[in-house]
């Protein structure tokens, strides 16, 4: 993923938020949609978005989002605040109340699940967005035994920050010691955000690596094979599909 789309081509023009969202500001959305599922909602791509104000109202989505730039204030219906800049993770969980407020120009990549099912959090009053803390202490987990290893078998770590009511959406660190692996398919989709070290990603006959800064997006089913030669630790953020 590109902070300016696909090969610096820039980003599409968007429809305008319909005016009962909005509460102040005239705004002006472009974005890219990298990926789009029909089925489940999911989607990931990027989006930009003039100086506004919301109307304060639930989250529609469960969102986790990168800015690449600028500044967001998120108001809850508490009155409680979370600001997020340029270079941080930050998440709103679906019906979290809340008002989005900007007073520039504003660009994130995203990855945004809807969830139709229906399910809803333990105590839906006590939503708030929140920032992930890349400093969270991570905990030892094995290395799925169905990647093929080249090599010495690399030390795992992880810590799971959120998963939604449906055990489908979740985000949080992970990291590992140097290794590769033969080409296998992805189980599941997954948005990574490496903050330590470089990750080289291989597929459909292209080689990208990426670097602490950039964005990686693999789809659900697709092959592919990874290789490190230094500690990579990264904020991820993944779905699996339930039937």
């Amino acid at each position: 993923m590109e902070p300016d789309g696909p090969g610096g081509k820039g980003l599409d023009a968007w429809p305008k938020l319909p005016p009962e969202v909005v509460d102040e500001g005239d705004p002006v959305q472009t974005g890219y949609k990298y990926y789009e599922d029909d089925v489940t909602g999911l989607r990931v791509g990027i989006w930009n978005c003039t100086e506004f104000k919301s109307k304060m109202e639930p989250h529609a989505v469960h969102e986790f989002m990168h800015l690449i730039s600028g500044t967001v204030t998120i108001v809850h219906g508490d009155g409680s605040t979370l600001t997020a800049t340029a270079g941080e993770q930050f998440f709103i969980p679906k019906g979290t109340m809340r008002q989005w407020t900007q007073s520039g120009e504003v660009r994130k990549y995203f990855m945004i699940f809807p969830d139709p099912s229906g399910a809803e959090a333990d105590d839906p009053d006590s939503l708030r967005a929140f920032k992930i803390d890349q400093s969270e202490e991570m905990q030892s987990i094995p290395v799925p035994g169905e990647l093929e290893i080249i090599g010495e078998t690399p030390e795992w770590k992880a810590k799971k920050i959120f998963e939604d009511p449906t055990g489908q959406y979740t985000f949080g660190l992970w990291q590992a010691t140097p290794f590769e692996m033969k080409p296998a398919p992805i189980d599941h989709a997954e948005l990574m955000l490496p903050f330590e070290g470089t990750m080289t990603l291989k597929g459909d006959g292209e080689t990208h690596t990426f670097a602490p800064g950039e964005a990686a997006f693999v789809p659900k089913g697709a092959e592919c094979v990874w290789a490190s030669t230094d500690k990579v630790t990264k904020v991820f953020c993944s779905f699996r599909p339930k039937a």
